[in-house]
């Protein structure tokens, strides 16, 4: 008796081990002029470990698919773009599979899943589902959905972003600041900045002192049409802290620049709010672009601007 009751014991225990997973249903309409960002918080437990994570998810309907990305937030701010982002699109109703495997975490730490349409022709309803073979029913919950309607200017994102772009008249330099709420303790931070341009350029980032003299902290440029990323870190600091972006505009065009923090700060809105962006009431960003870049690339800015430029008075 006690040998068949501990072999349904094991059995049991087996069962339960091979069952155990989480998986969040992704479900929306996304606008062709707009992006949905669906924030997800993942609880990675109190011991550190590495988790897969696959999202499957397509059109429902409509005319103009999906363009979709899965981005670890955290792993983007601190070491860039090349482990921290899958993507992938699809013109139909076929399904877009993407995968990712953070780094050993503990704790929370936070996701985006990013839709777009593929196609300026009309909305896409869509349907998915993030899943984890690795955690437990409820260690992923959706923490916000945040939908960005792309145009030039300034924008603060989700707490974890900011992004601004302009279309310029000639070679300038336009500066734009950021305040980040570092916290009572001081610390240092990683980010993620990137700067896009038509034209030759450059994006300097300073952080600023209470007193004495702005200090560069690096830069990002090109030549052409130009992409470029860096992952920068500050000083330590605590309380409101000031970065400075300076936009050095080469000619007249369009540009655009992109930070992201890690989840220990908070980027504060400016006053009167972010501007254009509205979230469901879970809490509480740009055109469609292809590749692994879509979510932090900056284009659907300058796609707006370009409209914009080219829109009759």
């Amino acid at each position: 008796m006690k040998l068949m009751l501990g072999a349904l014991l094991l059995t049991v225990a087996f069962a339960s081990a091979l069952g155990a997973q989480d998986t969040l249903n992704i479900t929306g309409t996304v606008q062709d002029d707009a992006e949905n960002y669906h924030l997800i918080d993942i609880n990675f437990g109190t011991t550190p470990q590495s988790i897969a994570l696959s999202l499957a998810i397509n059109a429902t309907g409509g005319t103009s698919g999906l363009d979709v990305s899965l981005v670890d937030l955290d792993e983007l701010a601190l070491a860039g773009t090349v482990t921290s982002i899958d993507g992938g699109s699809d013109p139909g109703t076929g399904v877009i599979n993407l995968s990712l495997t953070p780094p050993v975490y503990s704790g929370i730490h936070q996701f985006i899943v990013l839709v777009s349409t593929d196609d300026i022709n009309g909305p896409s309803p869509y349907s998915g589902t993030l899943t984890s073979p690795d955690l437990n029913a409820g260690d992923m919950v959706q923490a916000a959905l945040q939908v960005h309607v792309p145009r030039p200017g300034y924008f603060t994102l989700l707490g974890r972003s900011a992004v601004f772009g302009q279309d310029v008249n000639a070679a300038v330099t336009i500066s734009r600041t950021v305040q980040i709420d570092f916290g009572a303790v001081p610390q240092a931070i990683t980010f993620w900045i990137q700067g896009v341009g038509f034209a030759d350029g450059e994006v300097e980032v300073y952080e600023i002192p209470e007193t004495g003299t702005p200090a560069l902290l690096g830069s990002v440029s090109g030549t052409g049409f130009w992409e470029a990323e860096d992952n920068l870190t500050t000083t330590a600091r605590s309380g409101v802290v000031t970065l400075r972006m300076d936009i050095i505009a080469s000619a007249a065009s369009i540009y655009a620049w992109r930070i992201v923090t890690p989840g220990t700060v908070s980027v504060l809105a400016p006053q009167g709010g972010g501007g254009g962006s509205k979230s469901d009431g879970c809490s509480t960003t740009d055109s469609r672009g292809t590749g692994l870049l879509a979510l932090f690339a900056a284009l659907a800015i300058l796609a707006a601007v370009t409209r914009l430029h080219r829109s009759p008075a």
